[in-house]
């Protein structure tokens, strides 16, 4: 009897030792924001294990023509605008590739791989469906940093003025 318990007291104490461990977290630092937009609470800080596009708040500042770039773009860009000045308002999440090379406040040349027109009619095989931006526009886009051109822009979505 005195050996059972014996027994499951060690085996007891083995299972609170191998419990889980908890870490504490810092909370992430505010995103950067200083226009009005609510920016996101989740990920704002660089990290090496997130994804390596960064997720911007932005405005269409103006439309911008470099057919450079066409060629390395989808054929869409040979018909519609793909480039525009872009004023970054907000930062929302910078992705492991950031390094500080656009902040909040900024204009930056942005290529958007899709076109800023709706790709619904013009990239109809395209798995999402982009709504088309205009100057003014405002938007949320996962953005790509190239070492020598403009801020490389995928997929994105208009937000409400």
């Amino acid at each position: 009897m005195k050996w059972s318990a014996c027994m499951v007291l060690i085996g007891a104490l083995v299972l609170m030792s191998c419990g889980k461990r908890t870490q504490t977290s810092t909370e992430a630092p505010e995103a950067v924001n200083d226009t009005g937009v609510e920016a996101s609470e989740e990920m704002v800080s660089p990290s090496a294990e997130g994804p390596t596009a960064s997720v911007i708040i932005g405005r269409i500042a103006s439309l911008w023509t470099d057919t450079s770039t066409a060629s390395e773009a989808t054929p869409a860009c040979l018909e519609f605008p793909c480039e525009a000045k872009v004023e970054i308002l907000a930062i929302e999440q910078m992705g492991s590739s950031y390094h500080g090379q656009f902040e909040a406040g900024t204009i930056q040349l942005a290529h958007f791989i899709f076109s800023l027109a709706p790709t619904q009619d013009i990239l109809p095989e395209l798995n999402i469906t982009l709504p088309g931006l205009k100057e003014g526009d405002l938007f949320r886009a996962q953005v790509n940093y190239r070492e020598h051109g403009p801020l490389q822009i995928g997929s994105y979505e208009r937000l409400e003025q």
